[in-house]
């Protein structure tokens, strides 16, 4: 827990950047903020297994399709939003895109829930496929790697990944009213960095109050199960909102967080994301741990 001598530094240094944006700053400049979504699902067959079939047809190339594409897996789909301004956009595109999908599978379900489906262990669970260009054979080895080095069945956990930006046009204004930076690109970089601090700081919280992924297949868990409840059933669970709040999984999961972040706006609207890894030692709270 914060130390108590910390927590007035820490407000006073918030407050004090609310007050710039009250007093100095208009409020139409945070009205263009950006929105983005990116879901994840498992395609999964008729038996209740992971798909063994390949990205379907109908779907585009994953290495050129920039909405509906893979993740690590040829059975991970992930869709993938423009930026909106409005959440509810979002979300509308994402529920048509995903409708579109559906439309195209045979036989298949997408995978409601973020830990897996019945997993057949590691060399049953097929890598995503990108062609035979550099960049595709690229994309595929370096999934090679991510399973040599942490499993396949890690990578298979679907996630929900929420890009937010502010607009281009509040950094000037912002880094003025701070008066200490030398241009608005570094004022940008920095409270970015900030941003992302906060959400490491407390990101915990979301799947602790939101989160709905107690129980996981056995087959998750190749080496057994003997440490969890329940050991004998075909599904085990513990008493969080999500199997992810404990240090079970993977040192991946202990030590890693991916974190993206929208730094600026190109051509045609598009969005250009920084994805960084940064290490935690290891990625545990004592809020939640007790």
């Amino acid at each position: 827990m914060s130390s108590p001598h910390i927590r007035p530094v820490i407000a006073q240094s918030y407050l004090s950047r609310v007050q710039i944006l009250k007093e100095k700053l208009s409020p139409e400049l945070l009205k263009g903020t950006r929105i983005g979504l990116e879901k994840e699902s498992l395609r999964v067959s008729d038996k209740g297994g992971i798909a063994l079939t390949n990205h379907p047809h109908a779907w585009g190339h994953p290495l050129t399709n920039s909405i509906l594409t893979t993740d690590y897996s040829e059975a991970l789909a992930e869709f993938i939003t423009p930026a909106f301004g409005d959440v509810g956009d979002a979300l509308d595109y994402l529920a048509d895109l995903q409708s579109y999908a559906y439309q195209s599978l045979q036989k298949e379900l997408l995978w409601a829930t973020s830990m897996p489906c019945v997993l057949y262990g590691d060399h049953n669970i097929p890598i995503a496929e990108y062609g035979d260009s550099n960049i595709g054979k690229m994309k595929h080895i370096y999934r090679e790697g991510l399973g040599l080095r942490y499993g396949r069945v890690m990578q298979v956990i679907a996630g929900v990944h929420f890009n937010w930006s502010l607009p281009e046009a509040f950094w000037p204004e912002f880094s003025q009213a701070l008066g200490k930076y030398d241009s608005p690109e570094e004022c940008r970089d920095i409270y970015y960095m900030r941003l992302v601090r906060n959400v490491l700081r407390g990101g915990w919280l979301i799947p602790y109050l939101f989160g709905a992924s107690p129980a996981v297949c056995k087959s998750f868990f190749p080496n057994g199960v003997s440490h969890l409840p329940n050991p004998s059933s075909r599904m085990v669970f513990r008493i969080f909102p999500s199997l992810m709040m404990r240090p079970i999984l993977s040192r991946m999961q202990r030590h890693y967080v991916w974190v993206t972040l929208v730094t600026r706006t190109v051509k045609r609207k598009a969005w250009v994301f920084v994805r960084t890894t940064i290490r935690l030692s290891p990625m545990r709270s004592p809020y939640y741990e007790r």
